[in-house]
């Protein structure tokens, strides 16, 4: 009966995480595309110089900032590690930057490629 009560606070408070989490991530208005400057430490996560292969590398900086460069119109999709979607655009050739404004671990869908984010 104890270990009850003392079970019924934790969860509690990890479903009101869990509810804050679900409402601040829930829209696209929270999440910001900018166009940047291809980064120097930028590197292909495909290494080959076919230009018809789908070329994608993603970049995680403090604060929230991941940068994605393409060389082709690539469709992107982050979502939240229990799938909610975050942000969704579609790149032209080049990099942007997208800011994500809370903590955690994202999913991001480039094209073909899948990553998990860690910010």
């Amino acid at each position: 009966m104890q270990a009850k009560r003392r079970l019924l606070p934790l969860l509690t408070a990890l479903l009101l995480a869990l509810c804050a989490t679900a409402q601040s991530t829930g829209s696209n208005a929270s999440a910001r595309w900018q166009p940047v400057d291809t980064p120097r430490e930028s590197a292909w996560v495909l290494a080959s110089d076919d230009a018809d292969v789908e070329k994608i590398d993603v970049v995680v900086r403090d604060g929230g900032q991941v940068l994605i460069t393409a060389n082709k119109t690539t469709p992107i999709k982050v979502f939240t590690i229990l799938g909610q979607p975050v942000a969704s655009r579609t790149l032209q050739p080049g990099t942007m930057r997208l800011r994500l404004p809370l903590r955690g671990i994202y999913i991001l869908k480039a094209g073909e490629t899948t990553k998990r984010i860690n910010i």
